[in-house]
């Protein structure tokens, strides 16, 4: 649920990007156009904020990814070494050496 949540919030913030990129400005064919041909003379302030905060958000969204990722392969290591000494601990007690 926590990865559709990620997804969900990145799209998001390219939508923003994009939206804010396009509107701003007096007229949005002209601010379309200068978006599309990207360049920087012609992008303003809010629309390189906005830019920036969402790199950042993409940047943490990233991020944040990779250490669930992580500690999901922890966890599942984890859970093999449990299962090994669970095996090893009933070994034993058939052969009456642990109670």
């Amino acid at each position: 649920m926590r990865f559709f949540k990620l997804v969900f919030f990145i799209l998001l913030m390219v939508f923003v990007f994009i939206t804010g990129a396009v509107f701003v400005g007096d007229n949005p064919v002209d601010v379309n156009i200068r978006f599309y041909r990207w360049q920087l003379s012609d992008i303003h302030l809010p629309v390189l904020l906005l830019g920036i905060f969402s790199i950042g958000l993409l940047t943490g969204a990233f991020a944040t990814g990779i250490r669930i990722l992580t500690l999901q392969s922890k966890l599942a290591l984890m859970k093999r070494q449990l299962s090994l000494v669970e095996k090893e601990r009933d070994k034993l007690r058939l052969l009456g050496l642990k109670e």
